[in-house]
């Protein structure tokens, strides 16, 4: 997965690839990468063919918590 984004930069389907390296970030835990992923998918040319997708996944992400000390 990450050679083919590699590979295809910014043109289509670099989001759509994206958006699927994401959805497999966060199924692992780690919603700091597919928050990065993310917004690599948000500057793709075909970003207007998973915004819906990319945004229903940023609200299922973890904010991390903020120590108040």
């Amino acid at each position: 997965m990450r050679a083919a984004l590699e590979a295809a930069g910014d043109r289509a389907p670099a989001g759509k690839l994206a958006l699927r390296a994401a959805r497999l970030a966060h199924h692992r835990g780690d919603d700091g990468e597919a928050r990065r992923l993310l917004a690599r998918a948000a500057s793709a040319a075909d970003a207007a063919e998973v915004a819906a997708a990319a945004k229903a996944l940023e609200g299922e992400l973890v904010t991390a918590a903020v120590d108040p000390r």
